[in-house]
């Protein structure tokens, strides 16, 4: 997707966006420090900024396009049901894009049907303009946030819900502070710093530019993924196993596509050794190479550890560091938690 955006908001704040999101991607996020400008950037393509100035490869060939937009709150009509609220948009949906019961059973809001929008909790309510956006038959939809206040199960069953969604060509520019969660279900990420467009690149070469940069120190990620092992004993056990860079890995909570599972992993989740071996109880044991060393902080140090394009991080104690007398150019093997 390509996008070309201009937007004074105020005489101290403008947006001037350039990008390029990398392919045919149809789920791409874009991340970003509060004040940034991702929500504004939304408000444009909705076409609730008269005055930006605008284009969006999307909206090509597209003259009656209808754009769904979701905000953080939801915004539903309070003197409806949530069913009201969503038969409603069925009334003016432009073209029947998805059916009702699909669409109530991936927002899982069936159970909210008979319930008045203000016995709604905030994580409810989400769910429901989710499901009312798609009833109405969107080309694109933007979200802002919309899944902030749900349990992270839930959370996790509507992105894999979008995604589907996407595979089947829907649109979606989705806005959120979770890296993580950009990371793992989107095709592409952009981060949005100053109403610029820092970067926007594949999710993996993303986190990596911000390690660089030194943003989100102390929530720093390394992606994984890697295609899917026919390991059907591992059913028992709730978690899946693919291969990356010739080694196999386990995880529970990654994100599945087709065959591909990806995977993050917190950098103060990775330990470091010597032993080849996985003679522990950490079931993840990843043999890789230290790359840089980053500055001492606080009393610990963030390691940018690789094999071949795949990188990994590891936030360890400056003690640990010290005894261990790690170097860059040696190989270690990081150990994490099956998550």
């Amino acid at each position: 997707m390509k996008l070309a955006l201009e937007h004074r908001v105020n005489p101290d704040f403008a947006l001037s966006i350039e990008a390029r999101f990398p392919g045919e991607r149809h789920f791409l996020g874009l991340s970003g420090p509060s004040g940034a400008g991702k929500s504004t950037l939304l408000r444009v393509l909705a076409g609730l900024e008269k005055q930006a100035s605008y284009h969006c490869s999307w909206f090509e060939d597209m003259p009656d396009r209808r754009v769904g937009l979701v905000f953080q709150d939801g915004l539903l009509f309070p003197h409806l049901s949530a069913r009201e609220n969503l038969a409603l948009a069925m009334r003016y949906r432009k073209q029947p894009h998805y059916e009702w019961q699909d669409v109530v059973e991936g927002c899982q809001c069936a159970h909210l049907l008979d319930k008045q929008v203000s016995a709604l909790s905030g994580g409810e309510s989400q769910r429901v303009a989710l499901a009312r956006a798609l009833l109405n038959g969107p080309d694109v939809l933007l979200l802002d946030e919309p899944l902030s206040a749900l349990d992270l199960m839930t959370r996790h069953g509507l992105l894999k819900y979008l995604q589907r969604l996407s595979c089947s060509g829907l649109n979606i520019l989705m806005v959120s502070h979770d890296l993580h969660d950009l990371a793992l279900y989107c095709d592409a990420v952009g981060y949005v710093k100053a109403g610029k467009m820092q970067i926007c690149d594949e999710p993996d070469a993303v986190l990596n530019e911000l390690a660089h940069q030194g943003e989100y120190r102390q929530q720093q990620f390394g992606l994984l993924q890697g295609k899917r092992l026919d390991v059907t004993e591992l059913d028992d056990y709730g978690c899946v196993a693919f291969e990356c860079q010739g080694q196999t890995l386990y995880c529970r909570t990654g994100a599945l596509s087709g065959e591909q599972v990806k995977m993050l992993v917190d950098a103060r989740d990775v330990s470091l050794d010597r032993q080849p071996s996985n003679d522990s109880s950490i079931v993840n044991a990843f043999e890789c190479e230290i790359v840089t060393v980053g500055e001492v902080r606080s009393g610990q140090v963030l390691l940018e550890l690789a094999r071949n394009s795949t990188r990994l991080y590891s936030l360890i104690s400056q003690l640990s560091f010290e005894r261990m007398r790690l170097r860059v150019g040696e190989t270690v093997t990081a150990r994490f938690k099956l998550r």
